[in-house]
C-alpha cells in the first residue's frame, strides 16, 4: 500500500466512524467494537501523514517543515478539547459531527490533491 491510500483510507474511515457516533448513537456494546477500530486508523493516520510530509518536502526544509507541522499537531490537540467542550452545549455529539465532517473534508482535499513536487516553505 502506498501512503496516500493509508491516509485516504483512514481519514475516510475515521471521519464516518465519528459520524456513526453523531447520528447512531451506538450503545455501549457496539463502543467496544467502534473504539478499537477508530483507534487503530487512527494509529495508521498520523505516521503515515508525517512520512509524507518528509517524503515531499525538500531535503534542505525537511526539518523544519516537520517541526511546524508538529507544532500545529500539539496546537490541535490543546484547542480541540477547548472547542469540543463548547460545542457540548448544543448538542452532547456535535464534536462528532464537527470531526467527522472535518476528517471527510480533508479526504477530499486530499484526494483531489497531487504532490508531484516537492514543496518547500519557502
Amino acid at each position: 500500500f502506498c501512503n496516500k491510500k493509508i491516509l485516504l483510507v483512514s481519514l475516510s474511515l475515521m471521519g464516518v466512524f465519528m459520524l456513526i457516533l453523531f447520528f447512531a448513537h451506538p450503545k455501549k456494546d457496539l463502543i467496544w467494537v467502534y473504539l478499537p477500530l477508530f483507534n487503530f486508523f487512527a494509529a495508521l493516520l498520523f505516521p503515515t501523514s508525517t512520512s509524507m510530509i518528509s517524503s515531499y518536502a525538500e531535503k534542505k526544509s525537511q526539518g523544519e517543515i516537520l517541526g511546524i507541522v508538529q507544532s500545529m499537531q500539539s496546537l490541535a490537540f490543546a484547542v480541540s478539547p477547548l472547542a469540543a467542550g463548547t460545542l457540548l452545549g448544543s448538542h452532547p455529539h456535535m464534536p462528532f459531527f464537527i470531526g467527522g465532517i472535518a476528517m471527510l473534508i480533508a479526504f477530499l482535499l486530499l484526494y483531489k490533491s497531487s504532490f508531484k513536487k516537492p514543496f518547500s516553505i519557502l
